[in-house]
């Protein structure tokens, strides 16, 4: 079905949502939800009120669409994430599995708003083709965590920013394409 999908709704209340195939894809639930697979043509929208969690794959395409999720909680993703840009934001913690990884064809933007250093832990590798890849915790109170060995983050012509502190106690490599790696707070191996 390559049909969009608005199930927009502020009274939406899922349990566990898996999209097999479709266009545009706008969901919104007052808790959280659990969502399983996720393959469509076009942009997937996600505005959850409660704990979030993507339990499989989301296949966007590279050169397809955007995902954007905005959670009041906290979001876990387990599985690969395959899009042409992505912007997810946590009012608390964001963890990217160890079991998956982020592939862009545009910009990568993760937002948490928890005050610790583990407000967005970084399990799996992180790649976009040409865009810049931001990673945005709240100052001295909030940071961002390696918690898997040889993480990668690569850009083929963006940027790579570290907004907030980043605990790196793990080896990590950085590649900007030519573009600027900036910590705009501390580093730390702790």
């Amino acid at each position: 079905v390559s049909q969009s999908r608005y199930l927009n709704s502020a009274l939406n209340e899922f349990g566990t949502v898996v999209v097999n195939s479709g266009g545009a894809v706008t969901l919104r639930d007052t808790s959280g939800i659990t969502l399983g697979a996720i393959t469509a043509n076009g942009n997937f929208s996600l505005t959850s009120g409660g704990a979030t969690v993507f339990n499989n794959a989301i296949n966007l395409g590279q050169a397809g669409g955007s995902l954007t999720a905005i959670v009041t909680g906290a979001l876990t993703v387990n599985g690969t994430v395959i899009a042409n840009g992505v912007d997810l934001t946590a009012t608390t913690n964001m963890t990217l599995a160890n079991t998956g990884g982020i592939t862009s064809g545009g910009t990568v933007n993760l937002t948490a708003n928890q005050a610790d250093n583990t407000a967005i832990q970084i399990g799996a590798n992180i790649t976009t083709s040409a865009d810049a890849v931001s990673f945005t915790t709240p100052g001295a109170g909030g940071g961002t965590s390696l918690t898997a060995p040889g993480i990668a983050i690569n850009t083929s012509g963006g940027n790579i920013n570290f907004i907030g502190l980043l605990n790196g106690a793990q080896p990590l490599t950085l590649t900007a394409g030519g573009a600027d790696i900036s910590f705009f707070f501390i580093v730390t191996g702790k």
